[in-house]
């Protein structure tokens, strides 16, 4: 299938050929092409947009299907009645943009050459070919039109931050449409790539599953070919036992800030107290916990050296430590 291509000021447009082994056979499906501006007129006095000697499929293109009775030096098309293009229908047709330098990441320069001008036709005027796209349909053309005032894709919530396996990501899309899902490691290695069915707004989610990962942190991102954004996710050791206990503690003694890692079997919110010798409480606090693994740094800077009870309260099930400041 070829979809979303911007053919310009060739000598023919597109040429569509098939080994004779498979005649008989369609050889091509086409889906909101542009040709536009051809150097070379055909046998009828046309616009050389096309030259083929098979049948193929298309919709949503600058031309339509026609058969042999069309006259032209190769038949099977004729120009389309339902689009107009104009150069008014792009923002730029310099083709000078095409030779700019890629920028200093590798990436490719940002140019307007064949985008779509406020107001075309062309916009919303394709068939879904199952990428993504703004608007009530598909553009004809490589680049989808996105108005100034859009609101690019945006994650609300994901859960949990430290897993075992499943992580769910719910997020804003200002599409409706197919949303890419990557998965990337540390080092920035891609593992998983699949897509997400987008409706346009804030009710869109998609779970991830890493339990065939090691453990470590992972970045989950969303793409919907205009804008992108992602989340970094943990995945804790299998082994890890998720009851309501303390992993580990450190460092003590401390002179400033100490750490507890504990895991939780569900999300929860704890009630957190430090107390001094004499069992005074000399500071509070509540900590949103995530199921699985957990990691909270307390300032102790503030307090005087001796030692300290620290107190877990969740539900009434406490877990507690002692550390000791210096």
């Amino acid at each position: 299938m070829v979809y979303n291509n911007f053919s310009y000021a060739n000598g023919i447009g597109i040429e569509i050929n098939v080994n004779p082994a498979f005649e008989g056979i369609t050889p091509s499906t086409y889906y909101n092409n542009i040709i536009y501006k051809t150097v070379q007129d055909d046998a009828g006095g046309r616009p050389y947009n096309l030259s083929s000697v098979n049948t193929y499929t298309e919709s949503n293109n600058t031309w339509d299907f026609a058969g042999p009775e069309i006259i032209g030096s190769l038949p099977w098309w004729q120009p389309t009645d339902s689009v107009i293009v104009t150069d008014d229908d792009f923002v730029s047709l310099d083709l000078s943009q095409l030779e700019l330098p890629r920028k200093e990441d590798g990436s490719l320069p940002d140019i307007t050459f064949g985008k779509l001008n406020t107001g075309s036709d062309l916009i919303d005027a394709g068939i879904d070919v199952g990428t993504p796209y703004y608007g009530d349909s598909p553009d004809i053309g490589y680049a989808e039109y996105i108005p100034n005032n859009y609101n690019p894709l945006k994650i609300t919530q994901y859960s949990p931050e430290k897993t075992l396996d499943m992580v769910s990501v719910s997020y804003y899309s200002p599409i409706t449409g197919s949303v890419s899902v990557i998965v990337l490691n540390e080092t920035g290695n891609q593992l998983l790539s699949s897509s997400s069915n987008a409706t346009e707004g804030y009710n869109n989610k998609v779970n991830i599953d890493l339990s065939t990962y090691e453990s470590g942190i992972y970045t989950v991102k969303l793409n919907d070919g205009s804008s992108s954004v992602s989340v970094k996710v943990t995945k804790i050791p299998a082994d890890i036992d998720v009851d309501y206990k303390i992993v580990k503690k450190f460092p003590n003694p401390t002179t400033d800030l100490f750490a507890i890692q504990f895991t939780c079997p569900e999300p929860a919110t704890l009630s957190v107290t430090v107390s001094d010798e004499l069992g005074e409480v000399v500071m509070s606090d509540y900590y949103p916990a995530q199921q699985n693994l957990n990691k909270m740094v307390l300032n102790l800077s503030p307090l005087e050296k001796g030692n300290y009870k620290i107190t877990l309260n969740k539900d009434n099930n406490i877990l507690s430590t002692k550390v000791t400041k210096q």
